[in-house]
């Protein structure tokens, strides 16, 4: 599936404001503005955010070096929009994002800044087409620093500086699209990204020098270039085809490796990877069949492409003491499934829906456990006592295939009740050069999950939502060690308005303020979901 994000467009002199404050200190403001002159409409948008956060370690296990893990961020945006005609419209729209985060001890601490302009033209022609011309450039840079922590967590040492992790991103799409006769809606597309990134790093802390002994970078580029064309047939009133079909060239450019001793910069590695390209055809076919006005079955078989990250090729990470490599040799995943199910309306209030699913994917890219520490394990280098070293690996083949059931009953017009199940069973079924992992389950996938909502909206008195989630339980690793139970959690949501363009709301996530595992390391180290967090406002409209 294609995620198509639409911006909102400029409306005359609108403003809307948010203000929101909650328990861990948590402040939310949000103001955006718009208006149309004549022909131009232009839009702005500010966001500020900002929580004390808490402490992320399981509480029986922190030591003295555990704090919270805060966050704070700042977003500007804005879009203009100037219309040429009735059908035609030129667009330029940008943003700027600072963040910072602390991840829990003194010595850990990530650092992003971003900033993104993109323009095009949005046209119709005589003949019917609708033309979207669209081009973009994203610019982004992060920091992030690692420790190592001692025994009893009372102590840490510092493990990697990642000072400069820049990445550059530029692309341009054209897409057509036209009702062709009656019976068929064509449309047709091409696509290109260029992007580039590094990551700049210090490693090797020297306790008696009191500093970092190495250096490391790594980096390339990728390009990807696509084409596709999709036609949704209207066989009859109650038939639809879609046929569709995507073309796409990958190719990883430029890659290198070079590694250096601190302070004196003797180059003890320098490495070039070759070039790599793949071509890929990822079809796909839908059917849709409305049987009566209560029943409708649908099927689909789809294949799909992704690009390993720079983050996956060439950027090192560490969570606790467990070390995660980089690997600049992986190659795109590539999925081929299918689904099937109906819609049914039971009645006018209850309304069902069940999917079935197969996929498989060649070449899934997960953390594959290489060795434990202590000592100094390739590819990853030194590792703690008790810690692992993983390596970003593509795994020969992988199996996803379950169900998913969703009902929602309205009772009564102010009265919603839904609830949705999911059975998703992942796992590796073969890996010829990592035989551990045949029979696993893919990690942090769960097998079962399921939502109960009940919903109560009557403007005049009160809005109330009430959800709860169950998540089971799944593995944090690969070799399927590192177990983390399921949990329950309940959210409530409140609010009403207080005049007309006014509404006071309150939020509380967590409500019973359950502790659940959310990340496990190889020591035992656990990571746990947020506490109990409360959070109330006001939203006005101007």
């Amino acid at each position: 599936g294609v995620i198509n994000i639409i911006t909102e467009k400029p409306q005359k002199r609108t403003i809307r404001f948010t203000g929101e404050g909650g328990s861990q200190g948590t402040v939310n403001l949000d103001l955006y503005a718009s208006d149309l002159v004549g022909p131009v409409g232009l839009a702005v948008e500010g966001n500020y955010f900002k929580t004390d956060g808490y402490k992320v370690v399981r509480e029986d296990q922190r030591g003295a070096i555990d704090i919270n893990a805060d966050s704070e961020h700042k977003l500007f945006s804005g879009k203009l929009e100037y219309s040429l005609s009735p059908t035609a419209a030129l667009y330029l729209h940008g943003s700027a994002f600072t963040e910072d985060r602390s991840n829990g001890t003194p010595l850990t601490h990530n650092a992003t800044d971003a900033g993104y302009v993109g323009g095009g033209i949005n046209f119709k022609t005589a003949d019917g087409s609708d033309w979207k011309f669209a081009a973009f450039s994203n610019l982004q840079t992060l920091t992030s620093t690692f420790s190592s922590t001692g025994p009893g967590r009372n102590s840490e040492t510092p493990s990697i500086d990642q000072f400069a992790v820049p990445s550059t991103a530029v692309g341009a799409a054209l897409q057509w699209s036209k009702q062709v006769h009656e019976r068929h809606l064509v449309a047709a597309g091409t696509d290109f990204r260029w992007i580039s990134g590094e990551s700049d790093e210090d490693f090797a802390f020297n306790s008696t020098l009191g500093r970092f002994t190495r250096r490391r970078e790594a980096g390339g580029e990728q390009q990807l270039t696509g084409m596709y064309l999709q036609d949704i047939i209207t066989l009859d009133p109650q038939w639809q085809l879609t046929i569709a079909g995507r073309l796409d060239l990958w190719q990883s450019l430029n890659g290198f490796r070079t590694e250096q001793t601190l302070p004196v910069g003797v180059i003890t590695l320098d490495r070039s990877f070759p070039d790599r390209d793949r071509v890929a055809f990822n079809p796909r076919v839908g059917l849709l069949y409305r049987a009566t006005d209560r029943l409708s079955l649908r099927g689909s078989f789809y294949r799909g492409f992704r690009t390993p990250t720079f983050d996956e090729l060439y950027r090192l990470s560490q969570v606790r003491n467990d070390v995660v490599e980089a690997n600049d040799r992986l190659d795109p995943e590539q999925l081929i499934g299918g689904e099937t199910g109906f819609d049914y309306a039971f009645a006018s209030n209850l309304l069902g829906r069940v999917t079935g699913f197969w996929n498989e994917v060649e070449g899934l890219i997960i953390n594959t456990t290489v060795g434990t520490g202590p000592g100094t394990i390739p590819p990853c280098g030194p590792v703690p006592a008790g810690a692992v070293c993983r390596q970003r690996q593509n795994v020969d083949r992988s199996r996803f295939r379950g169900i998913e059931l969703e009902l929602e009953f309205r009772p009564h017009p102010y009265w919603t009740l839904s609830g949705s199940y999911l059975f998703n069973d992942a796992e590796v079924l073969s890996a010829p050069n990592q035989p551990d992992l045949e029979g696993k389950r893919i990690a942090r996938t769960a097998r079962h999950q399921f939502t109960l909502r009940a919903d109560y909206a009557n403007p005049s008195v009160l809005n109330v939502s009430v959800q709860g989630r169950y998540i089971g339980d799944q593995f944090d690793d690969d070799l399927n060690l590192q177990k983390l139970d399921g949990f329950f959690v309940v959210d409530l949501q409140l609010s009403r308005q207080i005049k007309p363009g006014w509404e006071a709301f309150l939020g509380v996530e967590n409500l019973f303020d359950r502790t659940y595992e959310v990340a496990k390391s190889a020591g035992g180290t656990v990571t746990i979901g947020a506490p109990i967090l409360a959070h109330g406002g006001i939203r006005a409209r101007f």
